[in-house]
């Protein structure tokens, strides 16, 4: 089982949905409820097959959104074990990890 949990937006989802912004928005929302935990950082990358993005969650941001009931796990494909070449911060709240 990998340290970084994979989510995948299909374009439909973000397009359609705007499943990515309103997932966003809740993660910012469950950071400041969290009290504004350092390291709290969102990677993005590129999808593959349906999947026109990937995010990438470390356990820190895990913890926190399941703490504050953020409806994550839906978009969940799979885990890896370091972040893959290309992915950037797309959220980064409380600075560096």
């Amino acid at each position: 089982m990998g340290e970084w949990h994979i989510l995948g937006f299909t374009s439909d989802d973000i397009i359609g949905g705007w499943q990515d912004s309103r997932l966003a928005e809740a993660c910012a929302a469950a950071w400041q409820g969290a009290g504004e935990p350092v390291g709290f950082i969102i990677f993005q990358g590129p999808g593959e097959g349906e999947y026109f993005i990937h995010w990438y969650l470390g356990p820190l941001v895990a913890a926190v959104l399941d703490r504050f009931a953020v409806e994550w796990r839906q978009f969940k494909i799979g885990d890896c074990a370091d972040l893959p070449h290309g992915a950037f911060p797309v959220l980064s709240l409380g600075g560096e990890s």
